[in-house]
């Protein structure tokens, strides 16, 4: 679920929903990953965390975010309603950078 949270030059990493709707073609999906040959091997210049939102700007000018705002997210399907941090949520509790290959969001 959170790489429907996530978009990357304005596209969702993951969108499962995709075929129903006009949103452009997630990132990953089941058999296609696009994104990791785009940031493997790239340097993180700038990261700006916030309560409810946060950027990560890639050396290769890319940048992924997770806006405040729902309106970027896809409608949860399971409960029909959009997906929305909580009052109590603050992302600069949960989000650390460690010395790693990997980027967990």
């Amino acid at each position: 679920g959170a790489g429907e949270w996530i978009t990357v030059d304005g596209v969702l990493v993951e969108d499962l929903y995709v075929e129903d709707s006009n949103r452009p073609q997630p990132w990953i999906s089941q058999h296609n990953d696009r994104l990791s040959p785009c940031i493997i091997g790239t340097t993180i210049v700038r990261l700006t965390i916030d309560r409810h939102s946060l950027e990560i700007e890639f050396s290769n000018g890319m940048s992924l975010v997770v806006d405040e705002s729902a309106e970027a997210r896809p409608i949860f399907k399971g409960t029909n309603q959009p997906r929305v941090f909580l009052e109590e949520d603050d992302l600069r509790r949960a989000v650390f950078l460690a010395p790693t290959a990997e980027i967990w969001v």
